[in-house]
């Protein structure tokens, strides 16, 4: 049975999730429409997902910022398809080497999205933590369960 910490503890992650989405939801209008051009893409959302999600101490931040702290959360953000199975080799190397047991959630915010290098790679990678999908407009999904 859980204790009251560890109740707490999971229910301050969730709220971290939960605002990270809200934060994405925000932004999309105005990030979808720089993303249109296709040079620009992987810059813009790296600038915005550092601005505005890596200010966070309580989060790890795939592409960009420095390294730190392992964070319960990653958040990997995929602008181009050619990002997709460099970006989920990351952050299985971020979750099973750099911060093993200390990551439990990873939101993939993916701009473009390849289902089968996922079912590849995935499974694979990612036993002990919850991922998530979360694209524009779009409700995020699980990937694992």
């Amino acid at each position: 049975m859980r204790n009251t910490n560890e109740l707490n503890r999971i229910s301050r992650e969730n709220d971290t999730v939960e605002s990270i989405f809200n934060c994405f939801k925000e932004k999309d209008e105005d990030l979808e429409m720089r993303l249109k051009r296709p040079k620009d893409g992987a810059e813009v959302l790296r600038r915005d997902l550092c601005t505005y999600i890596n200010n966070s101490d309580q989060i790890n931040v795939i592409p960009g910022g420095k390294p730190g702290k392992c964070c319960r959360v990653l958040v990997v953000g995929i602008a181009n398809h050619p990002e997709i199975e460099e970006f989920i080799l990351r952050a299985a190397l971020h979750v099973n080497v750099d911060c093993t047991g200390e990551t439990t959630y990873i939101i993939f915010r993916a701009y473009v999205w390849d289902s089968n290098i996922w079912n590849e790679l995935g499974k694979r990678y990612f036993k002990n933590v919850r991922c998530f999908k979360s694209e524009p407009g779009q409700v995020a999904m699980p990937l694992n369960t």
